[in-house]
């Protein structure tokens, strides 16, 4: 039997990631833990959550403990593991019972690529390696395997549980093709859903959603009149639950396939988002737009990622946008890095644990 346990919702972006509908016949349950791993959870809805008789919920470490005791299992894949006790005591037990289990650490490339350029990551990096080979050595507590996009920024966590093997996969945002059939001349926002977003620390910082909004398609009005561009459609966020619609008059908004979107746009406009990952990937021109309103927790986020990705900047203010360019020359080699190296692993999860386990 195998398990994949997972602290996030099981949602369609993350059972990609698993290896697709194939996760359904691999797995002989996915179980959801967030709350078992995860402290001071909040309830999300998700609009891309998935339901199937597999799937279960689970919201204690005890009630997750003996599911795993009575049930005759191969082995456990813990999905993006949280650095909680609950982790911890869970990990000592399946150590104790004899249970083999895998860490699928899939994160890191969408706000750090250009940090492979940073020597004193590259030291790190290669300090924390040689620790890991000697506890691999002396340690006996190992996971049979640790699943991930990339070693280089995932280093924490191979030394944290001693893995006997690690297998490069796929990220999550990994596009499947890089090759674009056609280009429409339309823009599309990726909208963040920054005033009614709760997860993570910024939630904390109120922001208005009638300003936010109303700002947001003056901004998209002038984009699409500076840039040539026939429309510009707004990319609802997976986690909305469509309070915004109160607010957007005058775009078209969309739920769901923001990847077809985005890959047959002219120009990507966002904040901060993940999905800029994709663009990226799809060499889009993109343009992270800075609102002088927003929270500092958000302002902070917006600068980091456009600075790792050398995203360029406009501020809208006054009526008027303001551009901040990068440089191009780090701009195309952290394009280059980031999709011949950082995103593209691969294989799935499935796929990779098939080959190695059982030499197909």
């Amino acid at each position: 039997m195998k398990i994949l346990i997972t602290t996030l919702a099981i949602r369609q972006k993350y059972i990609n990631a698993y290896g697709g509908e194939k996760a359904f016949t691999f797995f002989d349950y996915i179980i959801d833990a967030t709350n078992v791993f995860l402290e001071n959870t909040i309830e999300e809805i998700f609009l891309d959550e998935i339901k199937d008789e597999k799937i279960r919920k689970i919201d204690t470490l005890n009630e997750l403990v003996n599911f795993t005791q009575n049930n005759s299992i191969d082995m456990i894949f813990l999905f993006h593991p949280r650095d909680t006790s609950n982790t911890d005591k869970y990990i000592n037990f399946l150590y104790k019972n004899n249970i083999k289990y895998s860490i699928v650490s899939n994160k890191g490339t969408e706000r750090n690529p250009s940090r492979i350029l940073h020597p004193l990551k590259i030291i790190k990096f290669g300090i924390k390696y040689c620790q890991y080979k000697i506890k691999n050595i002396f340690s006996k507590q190992k996971a049979e395997y640790l699943f991930t996009n990339s070693s280089f920024f995932n280093m924490k966590g191979i030394y944290k549980y001693n893995p006997k093997q690690v297998l490069k996969i796929n990220h999550l945002n990994t596009v499947k093709s890089q090759k674009i059939d056609k280009i429409s001349n339309i823009g599309v926002f990726v909208d963040q859903y920054l005033p009614f977003h709760t997860e993570g620390e910024c939630a904390k910082e109120k922001l208005d959603g009638k300003l936010y909004y109303e700002s947001l398609e003056k901004y998209l009005r002038l984009a699409k009149q500076k840039y040539k561009l026939d429309e510009i459609i707004i990319l609802c966020h997976p986690n909305s639950l469509k309070k915004e619609l109160e607010f957007i008059k005058h775009h078209k908004t969309i739920y769901g396939d923001s990847y077809s979107y985005i890959k047959n746009s002219k120009i990507v406009f966002g904040h901060y988002s993940n999905a800029l990952s994709i663009a990226v990937q799809f060499d889009k021109k993109i343009v992270s737009l800075m609102l002088p309103f927003l929270p500092e927790c958000r302002k902070k986020d917006l600068y980091e990622l456009t600075d790792r990705l050398q995203i360029d900047i406009e501020v809208f203010e006054n009526n008027e946008i303001k551009r901040i360019n990068k440089s191009k020359i780090l701009q195309n080699i952290i394009r280059y890095a980031y999709k011949n190296y950082f995103a593209i692993g691969s294989d799935s999860l499935i796929d990779s644990y098939t080959k190695v386990e059982y030499k197909v």
